[in-house]
């Protein structure tokens, strides 16, 4: 007789039912087991059932999980689904005590505890794995029942920190001892070498707060630290919600890093995989040619790359001389990036690579300067005057050079190409003077340069809102070619400039008055020869200081660098920087009368956001909500031999007409584990709001008339594609040089 009878559906429509058999065996001996009840459990919406025997009669097609229950017996329960030949099979184990006490509690004592439990033996693994059982919990005393073989336990608590045992032989009841029940969330994971070795005692794990686009310093405290169990195993607990860094250390390997970790409230976060520890490598360095111009030993300078942002920070690696071949040779290396400097015997920097990747397997790093002898003259209204000149380059090269008595220079550089030089002549400017400089070489390896500055001046007077003169403060000056001429404000508050680029500049102003930051509007001049302009009056303003937040739809987004700027009016040149907290709030300042704002977002475990936003009112914050989901955007340059590098202009990247700075887009990258090379046919950025990506080749690198707004002096140097989430899109702008190169002359 079926011991279940169910009710008729709606409409009078009869179940049809299907009669079920269980079996329950005794996992040793494969022998029946009797006795015991069997209780089944819905998939679904639905009633637990409990069957007395070993038989009841199911609708046809339902799901259940079956369970079995007897004292002195542990039985995983077994999903089925009703049908003919239903016959759901319990394997059945003997069972032992786990028992232990509460210490202290934080806060309001759990309602109940459970027991979670694998099996050690590899046989017996995918048959008893992360199972678990419910504690029977009296007062601050605890008992559970689990199979007797050889486990790992886990004891947990809804919203406590989990304990663990590990390989406890259950053969007999186990003390588990008295426990401390903590709050907040945890992190688990597992460490093994790459050798296989066992990890004794020594392994630490430590854990950092995570801030994007910053690296961490040696004299950053980890948030927490634990050993490393002699079985791989580290548990750090009593975490708060945030983004972190994992590190994971022991003598004789590199230390492991994984990043960004995202913990929840009240959650345990396991690693999906175990990281591993690695031996060290040695990174070798060969320099071409072996010595500078002069035949003496190169000083070079080692530092490694923070995969946490485009930055080099910590001590060196290596700072010493190459040897008399050029060599160098720094041991005790992980894989990674590498930023390396090369000065020659008179102190001048011949090279700057944050490009050196050593890898497994990988050979000897080879360095190149063909060292090109320049030789000219710096002349002001037709006639020599002396000074000197400084000569920057794409590769991070800073040569200085002193002219003599009649302006005539002699010196070394390490490349052809386009430079940026810098000029000292105190006797008409205080600052430096910027121009850009093509280098090539005749048939004997030398470059003639002759520097004419043009016959430019502006004056500048920074007041503050009373109109009083402003001593020390910094004040700017850009043209559309060159890089920035800067220069403080005397007692008078004036500055004056001379031999600056004909042509628009814009000039602003700024300073740190006791801890209140000011600045000026900019404003856009025109510069002609023999021309002089000004005074031009700069009137200082308090910045005031705002609030935002950064969300997604999981929340707060903690860690992520924001970026804020005035977009409008476009003549307050702002930008203000800081990084959310834990609830994905920041702080930033910004000028009265700003009206639209251009923020950029980099948000860990989200995607990079660039967009402009209305400013709010004076007691509203900025919310900032950026997607969970990005794309990659593949950007293909070119030939090396053709490099950005080596022409005078840059690349503007655009999302939706909203400019994104190379050095955020840099850090994001390799955040990311992607590296641009110095001299790069193509580059991945990955992780992207979805939206449409535009791209110039210019020679102006920032618009004079608006924040980070990327104006190509010919529309046919741009291409633009859209990225949507999840998705990958190409511009290909190699083509896109010549018509850049042609707009510019």
């Amino acid at each position: 007789m079926v011991p279940l009878v169910f009710a008729l559906l709606s409409f009078a429509t009869p179940i049809i039912a299907g009669e079920v058999t269980f079996a329950v065996v005794d996992a040793r001996s494969g022998e029946a087991v009797e006795g015991g009840g069997i209780v089944l459990l819905p998939m679904g919406d639905g009633e637990r059932l409990e069957v007395p025997g070993r038989q009841a009669a199911l609708p046809e097609g339902s799901e259940w999980n079956a369970c079995w229950k007897q004292d002195g017996f542990w039985a995983r329960c077994e999903p089925f689904s009703v049908g003919p030949e239903s016959r759901p099979k319990l394997l059945a184990w003997p069972s032992r005590k786990v028992s232990g006490s509460l210490r202290k509690v934080e806060g309001a004592a759990p309602e109940q505890l459970l027991m979670r439990f694998s099996a050690v033996a590899p046989k017996l693994v995918e048959k008893i794995s992360l199972a678990r059982v419910p504690c029977l919990l009296e007062e601050k005393s605890w008992t559970c029942e689990v199979p007797a073989v050889e486990l790992d336990l886990e004891l947990r608590a809804t919203g406590f920190v989990p304990h663990y045992r590990f390989g406890v032989d259950m053969a007999k009841d186990h003390a588990f001892g008295a426990v401390d029940l903590k709050r907040g969330s945890s992190l688990v994971g597992e460490v093994r070498t790459e050798d296989r070795l066992a990890l004794g005692r020594e392994g630490r794990a430590k854990l950092y707060q995570y801030r994007a686009g910053r690296a961490r310093s040696r004299f950053d405290r980890p948030v927490q630290e634990s050993p490393v169990l002699e079985n791989g195993f580290f548990q750090l607990g009593g975490l708060a919600a945030g983004v972190y860094v994992l590190e994971v250390e022991r003598p004789g390997y590199v230390p492991a890093e994984q990043f960004p970790i995202e913990i929840w409230e009240s959650v345990e976060v396991r690693l999906q995989e175990a990281l591993t520890l690695r031996r060290p490598l040695a990174l070798a360095l060969q320099i071409v040619p072996a010595t500078d111009w002069a035949g003496r030993p190169w000083t070079v300078r080692v530092s490694r790359g923070s995969e946490l942002s485009a930055s080099m920070y910590g001590p060196a690696e290596f700072d010493g001389q190459a040897d008399e071949l050029g060599r160098v040779v720094v041991e005790n290396q992980g894989t990674g990036i590498f930023a390396v400097s090369v000065e020659d015997g008179d102190g001048s920097s011949m090279l700057y690579r944050s490009d050196i990747v050593l890898e497994r397997g990988g050979g000897e790093v080879v360095l190149e300067l063909d060292q090109v002898v320049v030789r000219g003259e710096l002349r002001f209204r037709d006639g020599p005057i002396a000074g000197a000149v400084r000569f920057r380059g794409g590769i991070g090269a800073s040569v200085q050079i002193k002219t003599d008595r009649e302006g005539a220079f002699l010196g070394v550089v390490p490349e052809e190409g386009w430079w940026t030089v810098e000029v000292e002549v105190p006797e008409l400017f205080s600052g430096r003077i910027v121009q850009r400089v093509e280098v090539e070489a005749d048939s004997r390896g030398e470059a003639r340069i002759e520097l004419e500055l043009p016959d430019t001046e502006l004056r500048v007077r920074v007041v503050d809102r009373l109109g009083s003169p402003v001593e020390g403060a910094n004040v700017s000056l850009l043209g559309a070619e060159s890089r920035p001429q800067r220069a403080p404000s005397d007692a008078a508050g004036e500055v004056v400039f001379r031999g600056a680029s004909v042509g628009e500049v814009l000039v602003g102003a700024s300073d740190d008055n006791n801890g209140v930051e000011r600045t000026s509007d900019g404003v856009v001049e025109v510069l002609r020869e023999g021309l002089p302009v000004g005074p031009v009056e700069l009137v200082l303003r308090e910045a005031e200081g705002r609030r935002g937040r950064v969300v997604s739809e999981r929340g707060g987004v903690p860690g992520a660098r924001v970026l804020v700027g005035i977009a409008e009016p476009t003549q307050m040149a702002f930008i203000d920087d800081d990084h959310s907290d834990r609830e994905g709030r920041f702080e930033f300042d910004t000028l009265p009368g700003a009206r639209v704002l251009w923020v950029v977002v980099s948000p860990p475990g989200h995607a990079l956001l660039a967009t402009r936003m209305a400013a709010p009112a004076a007691e509203e914050d900025l919310t900032v909500a950026v997607p969970v989901v990005g794309g990659t955007l593949h950007l293909v340059l070119g030939d090396s031999d053709q490099s950005r590098v080596k022409h005078p202009r840059s690349l503007g990247l655009s999302r939706d007409g909203h400019g994104i700075p190379w050095g955020i887009l840099a850090n994001w990258a390799r955040a990311h584990g992607e590296v641009w090379g110095a001299e790069a046919e193509s580059v991945v950025i990955p992780q992207l709001a979805p939206g449409t990506y535009r791209a110039c080749w210019e020679r102006v690198a920032a618009s004079l008339r608006g924040l980070n707004t990327f104006a190509a002096r010919d529309e046919s140097a741009c291409a633009e594609v859209f990225l949507s989430a999840g998705g990958t899109a190409t511009l290909d702008i190699s083509k896109l040089k010549e018509k850049a190169s042609q707009a510019a002359r």
